[in-house]
């Protein structure tokens, strides 16, 4: 009995040493799930999707034009919260990377370092906070493979992702009311319009209402904002389909237009009007 005792004892940490080493992703219940969810349509409700030959990311590299590891990180959130080492036009790959793999040494906790890696775990079998020179390059080579054709943008959204809606914020040109892409619908941001009441107070012409307005031959009547109504309704006819507001209850001033002008008034804006406050 005790012979026997101690021969299951000695067969136990095999069988469970066997049970460990089996990937969770080779399993039926994972497989399972996995497939079931990437069944799933997706509508991605948030996005800032640039048209494919205007990418922000693309740079110039020893072998022209193109899209890189340098040139994914740079058009990320990375480059707000940390310093990431600048592209050189025409460089090579490997004169960037000695010096650019260290920027992410302090940043490996970060949300906006870490949202990145199962785009590199699942599009390339990256694993990022380990990897070698000799995969950084290959993982440069292949992602400057992918963005020559605009058919691999098409295969991450609606294959990879399964995205059949996005919902586009175009801030680089949200007054064009244009689609570059058949799954996406335009978000219009009126924050931009509730910011300023003259011209000087726009920076760029995609956020100024008043260059819209006179490229397109209409009158500004009001320096409220109110007065985006006329411009939202043009985007009606050209296929807007969502109003985005980034300042939901916060007070604007804005002139008075029977007063002086240094004195103001304060309105009070909520998604079914202006009012004064």
């Amino acid at each position: 009995m005790r012979k026997l005792v101690l021969g299951c004892c000695c067969l136990m940490p095999v069988m469970v040493s066997g049970v460990l080493a089996q990937d969770t992703k080779d399993t039926p219940t994972y497989q399972r799930m996995k497939a079931y969810l990437d069944s799933v349509p997706a509508i991605d409700t948030h996005d800032h999707l640039w048209p494919f030959d205007r990418l922000p990311g693309y740079v110039e590299t020893d072998r022209g034009r193109g899209m890189n590891l340098a040139g994914l990180w740079k058009s990320n959130y990375f480059t707000w919260l940390a310093r990431l080492t600048p592209w050189t036009p025409g460089g090579k790959f490997e004169d960037w990377w000695s010096v650019a793999k260290h920027n992410f040494e302090n940043t490996r906790a970060a949300s906006f370092y870490r949202y990145m890696l199962p785009a590199f775990q699942d599009f390339y079998g990256v694993d990022f906070d380990r990897i070698t020179d000799q995969q950084a390059a290959q993982l440069n080579e292949r992602i400057f493979e992918n963005y020559r054709d605009r058919k691999w943008l098409y295969e991450v959204v609606t294959e990879r992702a399964n995205i059949e809606l996005m919902l586009n914020d175009p801030h680089w040109g949200r007054h064009n009311f244009t689609t570059d892409y058949p799954w996406e619908v335009l978000v219009y941001k009126v924050g931009p319009l509730l910011q300023g009441y003259h011209p000087s107070e726009f920076r760029k012409p995609a956020d100024d209402p008043y260059y819209f307005a006179e490229s397109h031959g209409l009158k500004v009547e009001s320096a409220g904002p109110c007065a985006s109504r006329p411009r939202l309704l043009t985007g009606v006819h050209c296929g807007l389909r969502r109003r985005q507001r980034s300042v939901p209850s916060r007070h604007l001033v804005v002139p008075d237009r029977n007063s002086p002008p240094r004195r103001s008034r304060i309105l009070k804006t909520s998604s079914c009007g202006t009012w004064p406050g």
